[in-house]
This record gives structure tokens, sequence and C-alpha cells, in this order.
């Protein structure tokens, strides 16, 4: 607490409400018993997850059925309406509301939903939990569990989910079986892709680390650039000669 006016005193987080993102605060630090002074800026601290997502698609993947997506604010509303604050499960909101983004790859991944196939028998009422793990590694992001269920040589993929680590579950699906299904399972549910487009590139870029992506995006000699920038010139070409015919026949 802090003093405030006369024998009152008030919680800290007022002090900070008092100041815009911008504004320069000394601070006074003891540190190994010397009083030190320091001028700092205030900033935002950066939300763990997005509150606003614009012109952008959101990235999923597909395995086993399973679905998995980043959690945003955006994601909350569409499964619990404008009123999700008070419908959405406790885990998920304390990261919405309160999560503090400490590295800058973090986000929290969801299981939204388990599409049903024989992969997955018994997990299909499992819905909006928070993906913790994946075969004894903490998940970071959706690129990090791509990336591990990509590289994967056991027998076995277990994902460790649930809203909190102390009601945590275990999903155990046969990897073989999996990929066995995978693309029965898509077409069973009508669903093109098992990854966002994002996601598909990035793994046809080779998985870089987040640096090494950038990098391979601005190089124009990349193959997978230019593979992709073949076939846009190609759906081009096309919609021209289309419109070109149109005309012909007006």
């Amino acid at each position: 607490t802090v003093p405030f006016r006369g024998e009152e005193r008030v919680l800290f987080s007022h002090v900070l409400r008092q100041k815009f993102a911008g504004d320069t605060v000394e601070l006074t630090i003891i540190r190994e018993g010397e009083r030190i002074r320091e001028t700092v800026k205030t900033e935002p601290p950066p939300q763990l997850v997005p509150w606003y997502i614009y012109d952008v698609s959101p990235s999923y993947l597909i395995y086993a059925g399973m679905v998995f997506t980043p959690l945003s604010v955006p994601y909350l509303m569409s499964e619990y309406g404008h009123r999700w604050q008070r419908y959405a499960p406790v885990g998920l909101l304390e990261s919405a509301m309160y999560g503090i983004m400490e590295d800058k790859e973090e986000e929290v991944v969801v299981l939204t939903q388990v599409m049903a196939s024989d992969a997955t028998e018994g997990y299909e009422d499992i819905n909006n939990v928070k993906v913790l793990g994946y075969n004894g590694n903490p998940v970071k992001n959706l690129r990090h569990l791509v990336k591990m269920i990509e590289e994967n040589d056991d027998k076995f993929s277990v994902f460790e989910v649930g809203n909190s680590p102390s009601s945590g579950m275990l999903l155990i699906i046969d990897a073989e079986q999996a990929e066995a299904e995978g693309e029965s399972i898509l077409k069973q549910h009508k669903i093109p892709e098992r990854m966002s487009s994002d996601l598909k590139r990035w793994v046809k870029l080779g998985m870089p680390a987040v640096n090494d992506d950038r990098a391979a995006e601005a190089d124009p000699s990349s193959s997978s650039n230019n593979v992709d920038d073949d076939s846009e010139d190609e759906d081009v070409t096309a919609a021209a000669k289309m419109a070109a015919d149109q005309r012909k026949k007006a």
C-alpha cells in the first residue's frame, strides 16, 4: 500500500492507474542497502491473450479430429457470446483478462473440440480446454505444438489438457492411427485442410524459428515463396482469360 491522505492508505495499483502509456516516472529503488533513483517510461503490459484481431484468419490445427487454435477474445465471443466474461470457463477467463505475456512467442493454445473418430473415441465431449503439454513438454504456442507433432517418433501422442494444472487430464492418441485416419476425418467433416494457410506455409518453409521465418518470407529466392507466387500468377492469368472470354461473348 501507499499513503493516500492523512492516515489513509490505498493499494499501489492506484498509483499505476494514474499513469498513461508513455509517461515518465521516477522510481526510488533500494538495492543492497543503497538508495538508487531511476527514470523509466511506462508501457502497457503485453497481453497474453489478444483482445482484437484485424484482417487475419485464425490459425488452427486438426490432428486426429482434435481442433487446436490460439485463445483470443474474439474466439471467446464466438463461443459464449457478448457475455463471455460470465459464461466462459474460469481458466480461460483468467488467461484472457489477467494473463501477461512473458515471452514474445508465448500464447495460450486451446483444444476447441474433438470430432468423432476411432482415434479419439471417448474424448468427444472435451472442448475449450487449454493445452498444457505434449509428450511431457510444455506447449509454448500453436507453432510449437505443430512442430512437436510433426517431429514425433513415439508410438503415442499424449496431450495434457485442462484449464488449470490441478484439473489437467491426459489424452492418449495412437500416432499411427491418427496419421492413417487424418484424411478420412477431414473428408467426413468436409474440411479442406488440416491446418490454416499460415501454418501450412510455415511447415513448407521447414518450421524455422520466428526470425528465420521472417527472413525466409522476405527472401524472393525462397523456393516456397516461388511456389506460392507461381500459383498466384496462374490464378491471375486464368481470371484474366475468363474475363476476356466473357467480353468476347458480350
